[in-house]
């Protein structure tokens, strides 16, 4: 920041520059994968990060596994079929899940999620409420919620395939968990046991839900960010910052015919 001559800044407007410059706490990145009919999803925590490029930062904790569509499952989260969208909420939902239920993180830390999916960020900031994954939106909405009451959290876009070494990292495991394995030691996949899966589960070509980005990545170069720090009054219709709104355009009505 740049000041004007003889202007000394506040001690308090000090602190809050100094805390805006101030590493993260830990920076957590996500990814789904999905091919052939099946989906799988992954995370990994990180210390020491800048939530930029990561180069330095040091692995803490790491989580992968199918995509899970039986509600008879304890870690069904409301995924219907193995999609695309599918996979990438249910790895933000299971990163989400695993940050409330761990120890390391400190009431209060500060911490940054990265995902390569707009979509999958706009479903859980509440910009948008999908209709084939309502119930793993809501699911996951409700995750964010409940973490950012306990932590101070944002959200910051990484363009997928641009060779992120951390996108890069949890790309590869969400392919083991699309494959079927499973890398979690959260307690409701201690039973491997139950299948995953109802018999009629299965993909859709379309992405599984109208308001699809694709493979959650946005393109390659540079990464990009995307950081909301206020997304309590955000409306289903909010467009994203880089213009894309997740809202498909209406349709007109159908004409009516007299009989």
């Amino acid at each position: 920041m740049v000041e004007a001559p003889g202007v000394v800044l506040r001690p308090q407007q000090q602190l809050t520059e100094q805390a805006q410059r101030r590493p993260p706490d830990w920076v957590a990145y996500t990814d789904g994968s999905e091919d052939l009919g099946k989906a799988g999803w992954a995370y990994a925590v990180l210390i020491g990060g800048d939530a930029i490029g990561d180069e330095g930062a040091s692995l803490t904790s790491e989580g992968y596994g199918p995509v899970v569509t039986s509600a008879a499952h304890p870690a069904f989260l409301g995924a219907r079929k193995h999609t695309n969208n599918t996979a990438e909420l249910t790895a933000l939902a299971e990163l989400l899940r695993a940050l409330l239920s761990s120890s390391q993180q400190r009431a209060g830390s500060r911490g940054v999620v990265r995902t390569d999916s707009e979509y999958a960020a706009a479903c859980m900031m509440g910009r948008v409420t999908p209709k084939t994954n309502r119930q793993l939106a809501e699911n996951l909405r409700s995750l964010w919620q409940r973490l950012r009451a306990k932590h101070t959290v944002t959200w910051r876009h990484v363009a997928g395939h641009s060779g992120n070494k951390w996108n890069d990292y949890v790309d590869e495991l969400a392919a083991r968990g699309r494959q079927g394995d499973r890398g979690s030691n959260a307690a409701e996949w201690a039973d491997n046991t139950i299948p995953t899966d109802t018999p009629d589960a299965g993909s859709d070509a379309g992405g599984g839900d109208s308001n699809t980005v694709g493979h959650g990545a946005t393109g390659g170069g540079q990464d990009s960010e995307r950081e909301d720090d206020s997304d309590a009054d955000c409306g289903p219709a909010t467009p994203m910052r880089n213009g894309y709104s997740p809202s498909q355009p209406r349709q007109p009505p159908l004409a009516r015919h007299r009989p």
